[in-house]
C-alpha cells in the first residue's frame, strides 16, 4: 500500500462517514474506493480523486499531504 492510499484510508476511517457517502461526495464509484482502501489499487490515483475523497472526509489538501512522502514521476 503506498503512502497516499494509507493517508486516505486513515482520513476514510477518522471520517466516520460510510464509504458510500464518502464515494457519492468525492464523485468517485463506490468500486474505485474500495480499490484504493484495500491496497488493489496503488497506481495512477489522480489527484482529483484524492483530493475529493480528502474533501469528503472533511480534511485539506494540507492534512492529506502532511508528513508523507510522495514519488513524483517525470
Amino acid at each position: 500500500m503506498t503512502p497516499l492510499n494509507k493517508r486516505l484510508k486513515d482520513l476514510i476511517i477518522k471520517s466516520g462517514k460510510p464509504q458510500t457517502k464518502i464515494a457519492k461526495e468525492a464523485g468517485i464509484h463506490i468500486n474505485t474506493l474500495r480499490n484504493i482502501l484495500n491496497g488493489k489499487q496503488t497506481k495512477n490515483i489522480s489527484l482529483r480523486v484524492a483530493l475529493g475523497v480528502a474533501k469528503a472526509s472533511g480534511v485539506t489538501v494540507e492534512e492529506l499531504v502532511k508528513d508523507a512522502e510522495y514519488e513524483i514521476k517525470s
